[in-house]
């Protein structure tokens, strides 16, 4: 059985995260507590791709990520949305995000 290679070693946590209103802009802060550098290639919110991204995240560092929501008009104030990180080795990382709010 294999280990799982570098996936295995990425790991974010979101620090915090700011999707005001009128809910088009989503402002999120990803930190790296793996012992691996990770590559964000794409970034889906409610299941929409928000596009490709190419930002490095470093051993022990924080990243501000700025995103312009796509679809904007498709997400209700006050609910909650998923929002996935893709690393460009297929690692997943899942956050929960409130459309109005911070966290």
């Amino acid at each position: 059985m294999g280990s799982g290679g570098s996936q295995t070693k990425e790991q974010l946590i979101m620090e915090a995260y700011n999707w005001g209103s009128p809910g088009t802009t989503l402002a999120f802060t990803l930190r790296n507590v793996g012992s691996a550098p990770v590559v964000v290639a794409a970034i889906y919110l409610g299941g929409i791709s928000q596009g490709a991204v190419t930002s490095s995240v470093a051993i022990g560092t924080s990243v501000p990520f700025s995103l312009t929501v796509v679809s904007a008009t498709s997400f209700t104030p006050g609910a909650a949305y998923t929002l996935k990180v893709v690393s460009s080795t297929g690692g997943v990382f899942a956050f929960s995000v409130i459309q109005g709010s911070s966290g």
